[in-house]
């Protein structure tokens, strides 16, 4: 099968580390033809010389996501692309594959997807296939519906890390699905969180990746990281000095061999990626688009969450901005370009809608001071 694949590649630290170089290896074994788009500043890039058949380099602008359109969309590859039977899109956020990427290519060719990835989280509120990865077939690349997506929707001068979950990771796959597009993953409705719960997405997703900012002071958890390096070391032919290198380099986290191979073997847990006392998506979607004018109460990881799962875009008709207690101190006036207001700024109280983004408790809290004409709805079940 003839594929293109672009490989996006971004070091904060300007260094390629050698998982890196394993990757593309490795992904050099399943394309016919590689481009390495290079976000930022790489130190001695000459080095992958010997793996691409093209390097690009730009600014760091746009993510992955900027880097895709910057080749998918250019002189040089537009007309190109519908002449392969695969367009292959990686970054370089994760450490592996743990299997070999031919191995991945040869199970997936089974499948009659038009496009497809190495996960998919499939659970309540969350339906995509994860953008770290993804392989796009020639009935998707010959049609105009991509380079139309990506010149309209993704302006990588203003794509951050939420607007890309939302225009490149929910937006894309969305777009697709609801065009008539079958989509598959390696693995398929994963369980577990691969941030906060590594261990489990190696041990029961059996994902043959790591990604790499479950060593970031965000996600960090020693003893999860640990769990999920041994049985990596036991059940793959991978070399994880490679991720300890890079883990102590980029993220200042210092494990060592010994560290890995003195550790107790221990049950891994599910966290079921969304937690299954949440309404199904459909009720979401249904309570969004019976409404005019929708906002997302809270401001935090949660309602960021929830706009990037259904508000795929910027210019969302519905969506009119976010709304926080009162009582709450205010760090910032807009997000994504959607202004944050007090609950007691609100006009025209029975016209609007409001999306209740918060935790369990804090939503118990909040309904009880909310107008009784408020049209509301709440992410738990009863």
């Amino acid at each position: 099968m003839k594929r293109l694949g672009i490989y996006c590649l971004y070091e904060a630290s300007g260094k390629i580390g050698e998982s890196d170089k394993n990757t593309i290896i490795e992904l050099r074994s399943v394309v016919d033809n590689l481009v390495i788009v290079i976000n930022g500043v790489i130190c001695h890039s000459e080095e992958l010389n010997k793996y691409a058949d093209n390097i690009i380099y730009r600014e760091n602008t746009g993510l992955d996501i900027g880097a895709y359109k910057r080749v998918i969309l250019s002189d040089e590859y537009k007309d190109e692309i519908g002449k392969y039977e695969e367009l292959v899109l990686c970054n370089n956020s994760f450490y592996g594959p743990f299997i070999p990427f031919e191995k991945i290519f040869e199970e997936m060719e089974e499948s009659k997807a038009d496009f497809w990835g190495i996960s998919s989280s499939e659970k309540n509120l969350v339906q995509h296939i994860q953008s770290y990865f993804l392989v796009l077939r020639q009935n998707i690349i010959k049609e105009e519906t991509l380079f139309y997506y990506l010149d309209k929707w993704v302006d990588e001068q203003t794509i951050d890390y939420y607007s890309a979950c939302s225009v490149f990771e929910n937006g894309l796959f969305w777009m697709l699905k609801k065009a008539g597009y079958m989509y598959d993953a390696f693995k398929r409705d994963i369980d577990c969180n691969n941030y906060f719960n590594p261990y489990g997405s190696v041990k029961i997703d059996k994902l043959p990746i790591l990604k790499k900012k479950i060593f970031s002071k965000e996600f960090y958890d020693k003893e999860q990281a640990i769990n999920a390096l041994f049985y990596i070391m036991k059940n793959y032919m991978y070399d994880i000095t490679c991720i300890l290198d890079d883990a102590s380099f980029n993220y200042g986290i210092k494990i060592s061999m010994e560290d890995v191979s003195k550790n107790k073997v221990k049950k891994a847990n599910k966290d079921l990626f969304q937690r299954m006392d949440m309404v199904g998506r459909e009720e979401v979607e249904e309570f969004i688009s019976s409404q005019k004018r929708v906002y997302i109460y809270g401001n935090g990881k949660i309602a960021k969450h929830i706009y990037s799962c259904f508000f795929f875009r910027e210019g969302n008709p519905a969506l009119q901005g976010f709304v926080v207690s009162d009582d709450q101190s205010l760090k910032e006036k807009c997000f994504r370009g959607y202004p944050i207001y007090k609950y007691s700024e609100l006009k025209d109280i029975e016209e609007i809608a409001l999306l209740i983004a918060l935790n369990k408790e804090n939503t118990k809290e909040i309904i009880n001071n909310l107008n009784e004409n408020n049209k509301i709805k709440i992410l738990w079940k009863e």
